[in-house]
């Protein structure tokens, strides 16, 4: 939470009475019923004789977000002078991942460069690999998550200890690395490569040194006809 306005008394709104006040509310704050939380119609889903999973991550957060508005008013209540101040800023809940899951991305990054059948897998198949070997819980969507700052440098960290192109991190997240793993490896297996540039104009595509003219949004070559808005994407040429 952030104060806005003038200076308080002390220099600060958040002294020590504050935070004793914060730990006071938070400690005699009511528990809001799951049903006010996650709303009636989200209870009344769950199978009839099963109970419903107590959302300990929203109680938490309404909790603590009731917890500082009441100690707010106290505040203020002991302190008249700083009424005209007001805090914005909401507290969020999280559950706390394992000891360990934080080296994951590098992990996983290597697992994927030395075993390469394994990125054949499906995400959540690897996922399920992860979780059997290193004996955390991994989420099913774990691929997709976006790599926080800290796990980019940890990632950049492998790819560089792999030969792989650290620039790979940039591309936000584990299932993007490993489809760039697999383009690799095509690349080195493939048969034959072009290494020449290809420029685009609207009248005509040019091949290295040839030429070839733009007609109804396709290029002659040869007997064949090619789509230029497929070949443009396919280069990725916007």
């Amino acid at each position: 939470m952030k104060c806005i306005g003038g200076k308080a008394e002390g220099g600060r709104l958040m002294n020590v009475r504050f935070q004793k006040a914060i730990a006071l509310a938070a400690e005699q704050a009511p528990i809001v019923p799951y049903s006010e939380l996650d709303g009636l119609k989200r209870a009344s889903r769950q199978p009839v004789g099963k109970a419903a999973a107590i959302d300990h991550k929203g109680r938490l957060t309404a909790v603590a977000n009731n917890a500082a508005r009441e100690a707010i008013a106290a505040y203020k209540l002991e302190n008249p002078e700083a009424g005209d101040f007001g805090v914005f800023g909401t507290l969020s809940a999280f559950k706390r991942r394992a000891k360990g899951f934080a080296d994951m991305p590098a992990t996983a990054v290597n697992l994927m460069a030395c075993q390469p059948a394994l990125r054949r897998l499906s995400n959540e198949k690897i996922c399920q690999h992860l979780a059997s070997e290193s004996g955390l819980k991994i989420p099913a969507n774990y691929f997709t998550e976006l790599l926080t700052a800290a796990a980019k440098k940890k990632v950049i960290i492998a790819l560089e200890g792999l030969s792989l192109p650290p620039e790979w991190a940039e591309l936000g997240s584990l299932s993007k690395i490993k489809r760039a793993m697999n383009a690799n490896q095509l690349a080195r297996n493939a048969s034959s490569q072009f290494c020449g540039t290809v420029s685009f104009s609207s009248a005509a595509v040019v091949v290295g040194d040839r030429k070839f003219p733009v007609k109804d949004g396709r290029i002659r070559v040869g007997d064949a006809r090619l789509n230029l808005a497929g070949l443009m994407a396919l280069l990725g040429v916007s």
